[in-house]
């Protein structure tokens, strides 16, 4: 019997960042063309992004200076060349967060669910996405979701700060009726966010801007931001002022140690509860 032929080997870039750096990582090196990016643990409290592109050694300039940004290095090494629709397919599976249902976009009908009231269905296609709502801290956004809507006024005016790939402005509508702007810097998020409005037959009005800036103060019902907890205490400042009286915010991406510095950076004199999901907390703050 002769031997099977060796699986073809591609040239790739790895890089090792902590933890709590995983989205940012990933919104990275996606910026920089990557075409596919598997994340895997490393040493204790760190990952391994292996990031694949059209042309690795042609990308070696813009690697490196993701890498510099992420304060680490880039690795070059040959690694299998992966089928990515397949290994998605084999991994990304219909999950539930409720009372949303995240499901690719290639499983056709929903699963039932097998409870008297139907789960919100939010569509995904992760081929090249971050924020799918598998990661920890989106989960935590959407759990808070659910339990807030019923509290929230009829079509919140609703901003999804960071967008990523538009999921929780999504899920507001889906919840709410909400109408979201969603905002992003990266012009990747942005495209990658109208596709998901597409896909699930929603309106979203998108805008490439920095943060919370040139948006016109006290406009919104609910704030949704999903960053990391360095931006939320460094932009504290724009992110409070877009809010109206009674905005709600659900603040995500912060690791439990991080919690009480974001506290002390916001408005002491709002109300604040915390929800964790293992290492990850989030903060629901309400503006007087």
């Amino acid at each position: 019997m002769s031997a099977a032929p060796p699986e073809a080997s591609v040239t790739a870039w790895a890089l090792t960042v902590p933890e709590a750096m995983e989205d940012e990582a990933s919104g990275l090196v996606w910026t920089a063309g990557c075409t596919g990016v598997t994340i895997e643990k490393a040493e204790e409290g760190a990952i391994r992004l292996v990031c694949f592109y059209d042309d690795a050694e042609g990308r070696a300039e813009d690697i490196q200076g993701v890498a510099a940004r992420l304060g680490t290095t880039a690795t070059r090494l040959q690694v299998p060349n992966p089928d990515w629709v397949q290994k998605f397919k084999e991994t990304f599976i219909t999950f539930d967060v409720p009372p949303f249902r995240i499901v690719p976009d290639w499983v056709k009908e929903p699963p039932a669910s097998g409870r008297e009231r139907s789960p919100h269905i939010i569509r995904v296609d992760p081929g090249r996405a971050f924020g799918t709502g598998a990661h920890e801290s989106t989960r935590l956004c959407l759990q808070t979701l659910g339990a807030l809507a019923p509290t929230l006024p009829h079509e919140p005016r609703t901003l999804d700060l960071g967008c990523g790939t538009g999921i929780l402005g999504i899920a507001a509508i889906r919840a709410t009726h909400a109408k979201v702007t969603a905002c992003d810097l990266d012009p990747l998020a942005i495209a990658v966010a109208r596709k998901h409005a597409r896909l699930n037959q929603v309106s979203l009005k998108l805008l490439q801007i920095d943060g919370g800036r040139g948006l016109r103060p006290a406009q919104f019902d609910l704030v949704l931001a999903n960053l990391m907890a360095p931006f939320l205490i460094s932009r504290v400042d724009e992110i409070t002022a877009v809010g109206a009286p009674g905005c709600r915010y659900i603040l995500a991406g912060l690791l439990r140690e991080e919690e009480n510095a974001v506290r002390a950076a916001w408005p002491r004199d709002w109300r604040v509860s915390s929800t964790y999901q293992g290492e990850w907390a989030s903060l629901r703050y309400e503006r007087p």
